[in-house]
């Protein structure tokens, strides 16, 4: 049963509706729509596909869903899981499970509790993420902070404040279902204050530097301060 009212698009069960421009769009069940949106608010609830690309002041996906294009947004909160086949640009994104971009990611906050795979680059002012991520070009953040729960990987990382921690502050019950063996893998890190454990990378470049356990590190090259834990592997380390 669909139901349109003017300037609103809402779908409730199965069905389709065309593209445009609304107020409004609410879609719960199993639905779709063809063409492109353009929104102040959309919400969707189910199992989602769009045929196009969704711009919108506010994006909220709880379940699976399915844009065959780019997704701009001022916010986009996601529950479950979305698939993006396209860029998805923002100013705050914030992701409870996972979601999987086949282009670019670029914002100012990302806020991830789960899995986020990016195929392109990653650029955001804070990049926050308890979990695992894939970036396949460069994620850049002013300030990234990494607790890792699964596979982390990124072509290369840069950015002004670096964090890699094994294990975040969260829920006591996680402890028992962490799974050994997670790492974060790279071929660069890049930046002024960086902390790394359970880090793998061929370089390691900044102001200060903190090469914690589990890391395994070729080179390290520093300008300010640099520590070493009895637990890191380093081929090298250097001065500048």
């Amino acid at each position: 049963m669909m139901k349109e009212k003017t300037n609103d698009l809402r779908i409730n069960g199965m069905g389709t509706a065309s593209g445009g421009r609304y107020d409004r769009v609410d879609i719960n069940g199993v639905s779709g729509v063809n063409g492109d949106l353009e929104c102040q608010d959309f919400n969707a609830n189910g199992k989602v596909k769009i045929n196009g690309a969704i711009r919108s002041g506010t994006v909220y996906v709880e379940g699976l869903s399915t844009v065959k294009g780019n997704v701009q947004a001022q916010r986009i909160n996601i529950h479950g899981k979305m698939e993006i086949e396209g860029d998805v640009t923002f100013q705050e994104i914030r992701v409870d499970g996972k979601t999987r971009v086949s282009g670019r990611a670029s914002g100012e906050e990302a806020d991830i509790r789960g899995n986020f795979h990016v195929e392109g680059d990653c650029d955001a002012e804070v990049f926050s993420l308890q979990g695992g991520f894939t970036v396949g070009g460069l994620l850049n953040a002013g300030k990234i902070e990494i607790h890792i729960h699964d596979g982390c990987q990124a072509k290369e990382i840069g950015g002004e404040h670096i964090r890699v921690r094994k294990i975040a502050h969260g829920p006591k019950f996680w402890g028992a279902l962490l799974p050994f063996g997670h790492y974060l893998t790279t071929d660069s890190v890049e930046g002024d204050d960086i902390h790394l454990e359970y880090t793998k990378a061929r370089v390691v470049r900044g102001n200060n530097v903190t090469i914690g356990p589990g890391c395994e590190i070729d080179l390290v090259e520093y300008r300010g301060q640099y520590r070493l834990d009895q637990g890191a592997k380093v081929g090298e380390s250097r001065q500048l």
